[in-house]
């Protein structure tokens, strides 16, 4: 399973966690473990770490993995669905978060 390394980043800052060993310590692994993690260095992580992550960063762990060419969802066309007014960077970021391709159109 391949985490959402910009997402984890994101709730990480949110959080009040702007080193890898802060994430570390509260995740209760080591700094080298999760700096190897967040580099992408390490090929997938386990069920537990990934739970530990969701507890931490509180929230749910598939925002924190990678989507990995699913079919788009109903969630994922509701959002783009949502944004019809919103501003062109803020569009641009949550395409990217999500993966979504420019031209998806709303259902």
């Amino acid at each position: 399973m391949k985490l959402n390394i910009p997402t984890i980043r994101y709730w990480m800052v949110q959080r009040g966690m702007e080193h890898d060993a802060d994430l570390a310590r509260a995740v209760g692994c080591s700094t080298s473990t999760m700096s190897r993690v967040l580099a992408g260095k390490q090929k997938g992580v386990n069920k537990m770490l990934l739970k530990d992550l969701s507890r931490v960063l509180k929230r749910p762990e598939g925002e924190l993995v990678e989507l990995e060419d699913m079919p788009h969802t109903p969630f994922q066309r509701a959002v783009v669905a949502a944004l019809p007014d919103a501003d062109p960077s803020v569009k641009a970021a949550i395409r990217s978060l999500l993966k979504l391709p420019d031209n998806l159109p709303p259902e």
